[in-house]
């Protein structure tokens, strides 16, 4: 996921004719992410523990995949994918501590909330852009 962000970053910065597009890099590192998650799930399966390859495939492969899965295209669908993986994560994460510590509070999901907060940034800035576009096409 790392390595797909720093290439989306490059990709946009150096408009290179040798990578691919900047949404493709990312969607390549979440698919990278999940392919690798559902592959942790499966060995925890292998050995017997069953509740690490539950949370492995269910709490972190499924954010992912939506991720991923919206990333591919560029489009708008990307912010509502953003939208959908954030609070994905941040309610697995409730569970996960609901299930663990009998608290759902116990601790914070920060790169749900760091997505949720993201998210609410650029649909807070697509909004106003795009309230202003039809105020220049009105006049």
């Amino acid at each position: 996921v790392v390595c797909g962000a720093l290439g989306y970053v490059y990709s946009g910065l150096m408009r290179s004719t040798w990578l691919p597009p900047a949404h493709l890099i990312l969607a390549s590192g979440y698919g990278a992410g999940f392919l690798f998650t559902t592959a942790a799930a499966f060995e925890a399966a292998s050995y017997g523990a069953f509740h690490l390859a539950w949370e492995a495939a269910w709490y972190r492969a499924v954010p992912l995949f939506v991720i991923a899965a919206t990333s591919v295209r560029q489009s708008p669908m990307f912010i509502y994918g953003l939208w959908l993986c954030s609070v994905l994560d941040v309610l697995s994460w409730i569970a996960l501590c609901t299930w663990y510590y009998h608290n759902p509070f116990k601790s914070v999901s920060t790169t749900g909330l760091l997505g949720v907060l993201l998210s609410a940034m650029i649909s807070g800035f697509r909004g106003r852009t795009l309230r202003r576009s039809r105020q220049m096409m009105a006049e």
